[in-house]
């Protein structure tokens, strides 16, 4: 179904190509996401750290979902009634019902979900650890959740691969103390975190990667804690992780 901006009355056309570009990326996202969840239909979901627009969590309510709360740890999200608009209109459906936000740390949040899910968020929690065992306790049994996470490097490391994990530890603290930037964790870590968290892991799904040969000509200059860590794992640029709530007994 082609959407249609115009009918966005009393936008200009640079803010409806604004507004169709933000549900076009919503849309996107949703349907990596949706694609490891299953039926969402009548059920409950959180988002972690949406940023500055709830158009995912509306894509959700779009295609059935019950409820979908969305927690934020900064200030940043705005409400974009057009930009929901054309989530609907996409999907062909209408809905009165609006994403939840709390504006608060995602450890504070404590109501249980039927499945959690966030996007180029984990590579930038406190403490990857924290973060699983607190959506293993949210979730429900059998729960899913499902991420997409960015382990590239950010801001002046931004582009340039892996070469981020050269940069020892007391200059990244200098150079990141006023960033939000990218923790470092890796694959393995966050697999490793979900496994000690009580979490099944269902799918790995590497997205970008670089070349192994290019991990190699890197290792001799890595980090210490980094330096023993597989090819394998140290080439996953993004990847998408995919997990599920064991049975409660």
């Amino acid at each position: 179904m082609l959407l249609n901006a115009s009918k966005i009355v009393g936008l200009n056309r640079r803010q409806r190509g604004c507004h169709f570009h933000l549900s076009n990326a919503a849309i996107a996202s949703y349907g990596v996401i949706a694609a490891h969840l299953g039926d969402i239909g009548g059920r409950v979901g959180l988002e972690i750290g949406p940023g500055d627009n709830l158009g995912v969590a509306e894509c959700f309510i779009a295609n059935g979902a019950e409820r979908v709360i969305c927690v934020e740890q900064f200030p940043t999200v705005q409400r974009n009634e057009p930009m929901r608009r054309l989530i609907h209109e996409h999907f062909g459906t209408s809905s009165q019902k609006t994403p939840e936000l709390i504006l608060g740390k995602f450890e504070e949040v404590f109501e249980e979900v039927d499945f959690i899910y966030s996007i180029d968020v984990i590579e930038h929690v406190e403490d990857v650890r924290v973060t699983m065992r607190h959506i293993a306790r949210l979730l429900r049994s059998r729960g899913r959740s499902v991420h997409s996470v960015d382990f590239s490097g950010h801001n002046v490391f931004a582009g340039t691969g892996i070469d981020f994990l050269t940069c020892p530890d007391w200059a990244w603290n200098v150079m990141h103390s006023r960033l939000v930037t990218s923790n470092r964790v890796r694959l393995s870590e966050v697999l490793q975190a979900a496994n000690d968290a009580g979490l099944s892991v269902e799918g790995v799904i590497p997205t970008r990667v670089v070349p192994k040969d290019r991990v190699e000509e890197l290792r001799p200059m890595m980090n210490p804690r980094f330096v023993k860590l597989a090819a394998e794992d140290l080439c996953v640029l993004e990847a998408i992780l995919s997990l599920r709530a064991q049975v409660a007994s």
